[in-house]
C-alpha cells in the first residue's frame, strides 16, 4: 500500500520540480532583459549628454547674417548640448532689433539649430532718428540687403526709443503702426495710397498720398478703416475729378468725407 501510495505522489513532484525550473528560467530571462534595457538606457542617456556642439545650423535669417547670429548665441563649438538653455539663447538673439522671434534646439549628434524670424517693417521713420517700425510698434535700423516700398514717417524725436530701439514710447504711434500693418494685410492697395504720414495730435494724423500728395486727414484710432474708405472715394471720385483739384481730404468721421476743393 505505502509502495503505491509514493508511486502515485512521484510524479507530481517530477512535475512540481519542473515547473519550479521553468519558473526560475522565466525570472533570469525577464531579470536579464531588464538589465539588458538598463544598460541600453543609461548608455543612450550618457551618449545623449555628452555629445558637444560642432556644427550651427541657421535659418530664416535674412538680414541678420549667419555670423551675427552665431556671435549673438554665445555658444562656442566643444560645448556640451545637455549645457545649452534654448531660452537663454533666444533672449540673446532677440537683443538684435531686427530678430522677433527664435526657435533654438540641439540636433544630435552634435548640430544647434537657430531658426530666426526678423521683423517684417510697415512704415519707414524720418526725424532725428532714422529706421524702421513693424507692426508692433518695434524699432529697427534701416535694412542693408532688402529694398522695401514703405511710407514715411515724419517727426520721430530721440526720445520717442530708449538708446537700444525696443518698442515706441508714443501709444500715438504705435497705434498708427499697427493700423498700417493691418491695412497692408487686408487691402494693399489703400496701404500703397499712402507716401507719407505726419501726426498732427495724438488722435488724428496727415497722410499724403502716393498719387500727387494730397492731403488727407485720419483718425489715429481707424487708420486702416479711414484708408479703406479714401481707396474707395479716391477710385469713385478723385481719380475723375482730378486730384489737383483737392486741398485736403477729412476722412475722420466713419461713414462721412469732407473735402476742401480749388
Amino acid at each position: 500500500m505505502i509502495s503505491r501510495w509514493l508511486a502515485f505522489l512521484s510524479p507530481h513532484e517530477a512535475a512540481d520540480e519542473a515547473s519550479r525550473r521553468k519558473i526560475k528560467l522565466r525570472i533570469v530571462i525577464i531579470l536579464g532583459l531588464l538589465l539588458l534595457l538598463f544598460l541600453l538606457l543609461a548608455g543612450g542617456w550618457y551618449w545623449k549628454n555628452h555629445r558637444t556642439l560642432s556644427k550651427y545650423a541657421v535659418e530664416g535669417n535674412r538680414e541678420v547674417t549667419e555670423a551675427e547670429i552665431i556671435s549673438l548665441a554665445k555658444v562656442k563649438k566643444g560645448t556640451r548640448l545637455s549645457l545649452v538653455s534654448p531660452a537663454v539663447v533666444r533672449k540673446r538673439l532677440k537683443k538684435n532689433p531686427m530678430i522677433e522671434s527664435a526657435d533654438v534646439r540641439a540636433e544630435l549628434p552634435g548640430t544647434l539649430v537657430i531658426e530666426v524670424r526678423e521683423r517684417e517693417p510697415v512704415v519707414r521713420l524720418e526725424g532725428q532718428v532714422s529706421g524702421m517700425l513693424d507692426g508692433n510698434g518695434y524699432g529697427m535700423p534701416m535694412k542693408r540687403k532688402t529694398v522695401y516700398d514703405l511710407p514715411i514717417l515724419t517727426g520721430i524725436r530721440k526720445t520717442d526709443f530708449d538708446s537700444a530701439w525696443g518698442q515706441i514710447k508714443r501709444p500715438e504711434l504705435r497705434k498708427v503702426a499697427s493700423e498700417l500693418n493691418k491695412l497692408k494685410k487686408k487691402v494693399p492697395a489703400a496701404y500703397n495710397l499712402i507716401s507719407e504720414l505726419r501726426p498732427a495730435d495724438d488722435q488724428s494724423v496727415w497722410v499724403y498720398t502716393f498719387d500727387g500728395s494730397v492731403p488727407v486727414l485720419a483718425s489715429i484710432r481707424n487708420l486702416a478703416g479711414n484708408m479703406i474708405v479714401l481707396k474707395s472715394f479716391w477710385n469713385q471720385v478723385v481719380t475723375v475729378s482730378g486730384k489737383e483739384r483737392f486741398t485736403y481730404i477729412d476722412v475722420r468721421q466713419d461713414g462721412v468725407i469732407a473735402t476742401k476743393e480749388q
